[in-house]
């Protein structure tokens, strides 16, 4: 018991959250301490543990938080033969967002029957209500697979990142947030109906899925190691019938500054290298027809990238062209891609 909250009450108990931490501990615990306080907790929480060097420090911090909140001790799942309500899962290596994800819902399926997956960036900051909220709209209509939060800058006053998710362009392979930089006020203000409608894919900062949805579509795809998977991931997801939602109500504040446009450029080189060459793996995959657009838009990228005087990653751009249209993925050479910070 903490507080009269309990760790296993009704539909909660059958959601497992997902975590997949890399060399970001403060952020991992930070969200932790947030899911802790949760209304209700949910049944399963899985920390996985990416980091270069993973180490159970992690482990001992967030075993340490759930004392302090009169909560069952997390554990090692290398240290367990049976399944444990919190599990840490440090893997051997970094093998992306995808491959955490994975390997996470592999050993969670092992354990009790588990009806939703709660994925959940360590950088975010879930209000109390924000899983109800979630499967509110997941229970309220059998044929939505994905429900996305309302995802939170945090600026004051409060702006999105996100209402739930993206539109999408298969002809440029370009995604866009919905209501991105609206007012939190203004936003809660939209018709939910008309942003579903629009949804194509769910930001993978909070994205609750139900769990049959592993089983009809399968996994997320590991090839694309970082960036754009969830996208793909919801292209499938779509097309084997499946609905996507946003709940409005479902608050998560994300630290994370954004990916797109400019904001790339202010992250290290590898994040502009994985966004664009991971959107010509999409469009190979289901949208071949539009690879010559594509080309098209990545052109004017470097064109773009000259005039505006930012000449140092334009090798970078044509290099993620050329890996991107030959179908090179999985993880890149990182040190080599550092050159061009």
């Amino acid at each position: 018991m903490n507080g009269g909250k309990t760790t296993h009450i009704a539909r909660e108990s059958r959601v497992a959250v997902v975590l997949v931490a890399y060399n970001n501990n403060d952020d991992a615990l930070a969200c932790l301490t947030a899911l802790a306080d949760l209304r209700h907790l949910p049944g399963r929480i899985c920390l996985v543990d990416n980091s270069d060097q993973a180490e159970a420090s992690l482990l001992s911090a967030w075993q340490q938080l759930w004392e302090t909140k009169g909560l069952p001790l997390p554990v090692s799942a290398d240290a367990v033969g049976s399944m444990s309500a919190f599990l840490y899962l440090p893997l051997p290596q970094n093998r992306g967002f995808a491959a955490g994800v994975n390997a996470a819902v592999s050993l969670l399926c092992r354990g009790d029957d588990l009806a939703y997956f709660w994925l959940l960036n360590p950088d975010t900051l879930p209000d109390p209500q924000a899983l109800e909220a979630l499967l509110d709209v997941a229970e309220s209509d059998p044929t939505i697979g994905v429900v996305g939060s309302t995802l939170i800058l945090p600026t004051e006053p409060p702006m999105l990142q996100a209402a739930g998710g993206s539109g999408f362009n298969p002809f440029w392979g370009t995604s866009s947030h919905l209501l991105d930089g609206y007012s939190l006020e203004s936003a809660m203000r939209h018709d939910e109906q008309a942003i579903n409608q629009q949804l194509k894919d769910i930001v993978g900062a909070s994205m609750l899925i139900r769990a049959e949805v592993f089983q009809q579509v399968g996994p997320l795809d590991e090839s694309y190691f970082l960036y754009v998977e969830e996208t793909e991931w919801c292209i499938r997801i779509r097309r084997a019938g499946y609905r996507l939602a946003w709940a409005p109500q479902s608050h998560v504040i994300h630290k994370e500054g954004g990916s797109s446009g400019a904001n790339r450029l202010k992250f290290p080189a590898y994040v502009d290298y994985l966004v664009l060459r991971n959107r010509l793996l999409l469009l190979r995959h289901h949208y071949p027809a539009a690879l010559p657009l594509a080309v098209l838009r990545y052109t004017m990228i470097i064109l773009k990238r000259f005039l505006s005087g930012k000449t140092k990653r334009i090798p970078l751009v044509w290099q993620a062209l050329l890996d991107g249209l030959g179908g090179k993925a999985g993880k890149p050479d990182l040190e080599s891609l550092a050159r061009y910070n």
